[in-house]
C-alpha cells in the first residue's frame, strides 16, 4: 500500500498512477449476495446451467457488482495518514467494458486526475479501471470522487515527522500543509472565541444588573418571570428539541388526535412553549414564596 503523510503530498501525484490492488476473487456466492441486497436476479448472473446450455458460457458478476468493489479495492492501493474521514462524492461516468465470468479474480488501477479544496476538505478525481486477471479489456473504467477532510493538527504532526525524518528543515512546512486554509481555521477559531466571551460578558454583566441589583427589593413575580424564562428555554432545548430525535418521535397516540409527537410540536409549538413558559414561571414564583 502507498501511504501518504498529507493531502498535499498526495496533490503532487496528480497526473500520476497511484497503484493497483490486490487481486481479489469473485465467487457465485458473492454474485448470489449482490443479486439478493439489489433485487437484481436476472437469469445470467445466478442460473449456471441456463448460462451454460443457452449460451455456453458461466454465469457473469452484475456490472454494478464490479463498480461497488471500488472502495474496498482503492482502499488497499493507497491512504493518507492525516485524513480523518472521507465520503464517496459520485462518479463523472462509468463504462462497464467487459464481462467478469464467476470466480475471475479483479484488482483496481488507480490514477489520480485532480485534487481541489471544497465543502472544508479536498474533492479528489480517480481514474479506477478494474482488471481482470488474464484479459487485455478491463471490465469497467470509472472516474469516481471523494471528499476526504483532515485536521489541521494532524496534518502538522505528520508533516513534520516527514520533515524530521528526511531533511529537517521547517521551512518545509508550508510544501505539506495548504497554509491558506490553515489560516482561514485559525482565523474562524480565534474570531468565534473572541465573539464568544464578548458576548458572554455582556449578557453576564446584563443579567446580574437584572437579577442581582437590589434583589431583595424587587417583587417576586418579576424575578419569577425570569426563573421561568430560563427554565423553558431549557426545557425547549433538552426536551421538546431533544424529543425530535429518540425513536418515540414518530409514534402516533390516540392522546394526540392520532399525531406523532413531531407532528404535534410542529403544529403546536406556540402553545407547547406558552405553556411551558406558564408552568416554570409558576413554579419559579412557588419555590420563591416557600423558600
Amino acid at each position: 500500500m502507498r501511504v501518504f503523510n498529507t493531502v498535499e503530498e498526495m496533490k503532487e501525484c496528480v497526473g500520476q498512477e497511484i497503484g493497483v490492488s490486490d487481486w481479489f476473487a469473485i465467487d457465485q456466492d458473492r454474485i448470489n449476495d449482490f443479486a439478493d441486497a439489489t433485487g437484481d436476479h436476472q437469469w445470467i448472473h445466478i442460473d449456471p446451467d441456463r448460462t451454460k446450455s443457452e449460451l455456453n458460457m458461466p454465469t457473469i458478476a452484475h456490472g454494478f457488482l464490479t463498480l461497488s468493489l471500488v472502495p474496498m479495492l482503492t482502499s488497499k492501493i493507497s491512504s493518507i495518514k492525516s485524513v480523518t474521514r472521507g465520503i464517496n462524492y459520485g462518479t463523472n461516468k462509468v463504462r462497464f467494458t467487459n464481462m467478469v465470468p464467476v470466480n475471475s479474480k479483479v484488482r483496481a488501477k488507480t490514477k489520480l486526475l485532480e485534487a481541489q479544496s471544497k465543502a472544508g476538505g479536498t474533492q479528489l478525481i480517480s481514474e479506477v479501471s478494474i482488471e481482470i486477471e488474464g484479459q487485455d479489456r478491463p471490465a469497467m473504467i470509472a472516474e469516481t470522487v471523494s471528499i476526504v477532510f483532515e485536521l489541521l493538527g494532524a496534518a502538522v504532526v505528520m508533516s513534520l515527522i516527514k520533515i524530521f525524518s528526511d531533511s529537517g528543515n521547517l521551512m518545509e512546512l508550508s510544501t505539506f500543509i495548504n497554509t491558506e486554509k490553515a489560516t482561514q481555521i485559525i482565523l474562524g477559531i480565534l474570531l468565534s472565541v473572541f465573539i464568544a466571551f464578548t458576548i458572554g460578558a455582556v449578557v453576564q454583566w446584563v443579567s446580574r444588573a437584572l437579577l442581582t441589583h437590589d434583589f431583595l427589593q424587587k417583587s417576586k413575580l418579576i424575578n419569577s418571570l425570569f426563573g421561568g424564562l430560563s427554565l423553558a428555554a431549557i426545557s425547549n432545548f433538552i426536551l421538546i428539541k431533544g424529543i425530535k430525535g429518540t425513536p418515540y418521535a414518530g409514534i402516533e397516540f390516540d392522546t394526540l388526535d392520532g399525531l406523532t409527537i413531531n407532528a404535534f410540536l410542529e403544529a403546536n409549538t406556540f402553545l407547547v412553549n406558552l405553556f411551558s413558559l406558564l408552568f416554570w414561571y409558576l413554579f419559579s414564583y412557588f419555590l420563591m414564596r416557600v423558600l
